[in-house]
């Protein structure tokens, strides 16, 4: 969430609509202090979801069981943890070949 997240999630509803805002973290290119400081960014700015990675950014190793049990820890009952595993990015069709 650089330059202005929380912002960025916020106006995802300021027009008062039913939008449902997820916030992805590469969370495999993230420190711990960083993915607790990009989960609690993503609440006080009105998010739905936590997300641990785009699945597009392979050096950064992707989500690992600590990610998802800390972004939990961190959020709480507040919003919902969603964890991009290697099998979504092939199923995924934005990253299909043919």
């Amino acid at each position: 969430m650089c330059g202005g997240g929380t912002d960025d999630a916020r106006n995802g509803r300021a027009d008062g609509s039913q939008a449902v805002v997820k916030v992805i973290l590469e969370t495999g290119a993230l420190t711990r202090e960083e993915i607790i400081d990009g989960c609690l960014l993503s609440s006080l700015a009105g998010a739905h979801f936590v997300k641990t990675s785009t699945g597009f950014n392979a050096a950064a190793g992707g989500a690992k069981v600590e990610h998802v049990a800390l972004m939990k820890k961190t959020v709480g009952d507040r919003l919902q943890v969603k964890v991009r595993t290697s099998t979504d990015r092939h199923a995924h069709p934005a990253h299909r070949t043919h």
